[in-house]
């Protein structure tokens, strides 16, 4: 009788060590089945977006570095005024699914665009309110390239860019100063006593 028992309890222990081991495997199972996808919230997000700040930023200080985000700000179509950007049709959007022209353009788009990444460009201009007396600031936003709404998770990279009076407008033979006398630059001088015309900060956003 004695030895039946034994018999049984082994049987119970053998029967729950297997249990177990179905147990884990399934939990072990589940956990390989989740995916974790850039837009998962947690470390892999934010080492993501921490990647494409550091590309954006990168990527600004070399169109600063080699001339081309100055040339870009002060890209305005001649005959268009200050409303559009030389190449593009529409204010809104600028050169909306294309990229902007220059060195600046090629690289936002190997690194963002094909790789599934979205980017706005948007250029601010700061003026005065009054030309008069030159006092109170106003700030003109342009679209220089525009794609849609950001994402909540969209990294916004910021670089400033100084305009001075004699700084050529591209594809023009006059300087920013004339143009502006000529309503063909969005704003005015915010210190006529001074080289300095403006300055406008250039912001990338990617989602």
């Amino acid at each position: 009788m004695r030895e039946r028992d034994d018999d049984r309890a082994q049987a119970f222990t053998l029967e729950g060590f297997i249990g177990s081991m179905l147990i884990l495997t399934a939990v072990l199972f589940a956990l390989q089945s989740i995916i974790i996808t850039p837009t998962t919230s947690g470390t892999v997000d934010r080492d993501v977006r921490a990647q494409h700040q550091m590309q954006a930023d990168d990527i600004l200080q070399q169109a600063q570095n080699n001339g081309s985000l100055k040339f870009l700000v002060l890209n305005f179509d001649s005959s268009s005024g200050s409303d559009l950007y030389n190449g593009t049709s529409r204010s809104d959007i600028g050169y909306g699914a294309s990229p902007p022209p220059t060195g600046f353009g090629t690289m936002l788009n190997q690194t963002f665009n094909q790789r599934g990444k979205v980017y706005n460009v948007v250029v601010e201009y700061r003026g005065v309110a009054n030309e008069t007396d030159h006092t109170g600031v106003d700030y003109v936003s342009r679209n220089m390239v525009y794609r849609g709404v950001p994402s909540d998770n969209a990294i916004v990279a910021r670089h400033t860019v100084t305009i001075y009076d004699t700084d050529p407008m591209p594809n023009s033979d006059r300087t920013v100063e004339e143009a502006a006398e000529d309503e063909d630059f969005p704003v005015h001088d915010t210190a006529p006593d001074s080289p300095v015309f403006t300055v406008v900060e250039v912001r990338v956003v990617v989602w």
